[in-house]
């Protein structure tokens, strides 16, 4: 089983595409491990809440095939924005942003 990395999330989003593929044709059960946070409907991730979301992924094997090995999908569903102050000497800056980091040479006030 695999899917493409997710990274943070904004929950202004409101839902998200989880694509998965495997070398075999068969189908894939989920579990949401955080349904506060999230939910799946075997599409698309809808985000619910700010938090961790996490999902677990597993692909029954049959006769021909060996159950395959289960990932779990985790991912920081977080607010629309963040706002931090970045100062240097005298100089104050405000950065805003889902990550926001101080440019080089300001520190995060």
């Amino acid at each position: 089983i695999s899917t493409s990395k997710i990274v943070d999330v904004s929950i202004a989003k409101k839902s998200i595409p989880l694509s998965l593929t495997s070398t075999v044709d068969l189908p894939f059960d989920s579990t949401v491990l955080t349904p506060k946070i999230c939910s799946y409907d075997n599409v698309n991730i809808k985000l619910i809440s700010t938090g961790t979301c996490s999902i677990r992924i597993e692909q029954p094997g049959n006769e021909d095939y060996e159950d395959a090995t289960p990932i779990t999908v985790s991912f920081r569903v977080l607010s629309s924005t963040k706002t931090i102050k970045c100062i240097k000497g005298k100089d104050i800056l405000t950065v805003s942003g889902l990550n926001p980091k101080c440019p080089a040479g300001y520190k995060q006030k």
